[in-house]
């Protein structure tokens, strides 16, 4: 476990990834018999897996010429960084008031660092494909045009409808 925490802090994620798989995937009697330990060891894996998305979807906006594109790459292929994000937040933050948590915050930063950078990147990319092509998105993709698209029509049918809008949910909790 030290040893998967000091990869980390060196960016290093590949071999603590791979500790961490053959732990929690083995029938460990410790993991059963603590735990803790077993959480520690998923932090480990939430931390190397984010590392590892961030690292090997560099720059993923750079093929993308419209907003549409930005959206289908978004749900096709990124939304598994924000939950990895997520995940990791939540299973360190398990660790808050425990004395483990000061060993994880050099690994857990590490990876903070690195997934802000990415983040950073995505931004700027997406902000000058905006920049080019205009900040509102064709109306298929606006919020504002949902009902006339979709309910207003239906309405007219005289068709039982419930609408909902659900405006805080982030797409990859959805999606998961």
């Amino acid at each position: 476990l030290e040893a998967s925490l000091a990869c980390l802090d060196r960016g290093d994620w590949k071999p603590a990834s791979e500790w961490a798989e053959q732990r929690l995937e083995s029938p460990s009697l410790w993991l059963q018999l603590e735990p803790d330990r077993k959480h520690r060891w998923e932090l480990v894996g939430a931390c190397s897996n984010l590392a590892g998305l961030c690292q090997r979807s560099q720059r993923p906006l750079k093929d993308c010429s419209t907003l549409e594109d930005v959206v289908e790459t978004y749900a096709s292929s990124l939304h598994p960084v924000d939950r990895a994000h997520r995940l990791m937040e939540q299973l360190y933050d398990k660790l808050r008031f425990r004395p483990e948590y000061a060993s994880f915050k050099g690994a857990v930063d590490k990876v903070r660092q690195g997934y802000y950078s990415w983040l950073d990147q995505l931004n700027r990319d997406y902000n000058r494909l905006c920049e080019q092509l205009g900040f509102l998105p064709p109306a298929n993709l606006q919020q504002r045009q949902i009902y006339e698209q979709v309910v207003h029509p239906l309405v007219q049918q005289q068709k039982k409808t419930a609408f909902f809008l659900i405006d805080a949910l982030r797409y990859e909790m959805a999606a998961e």
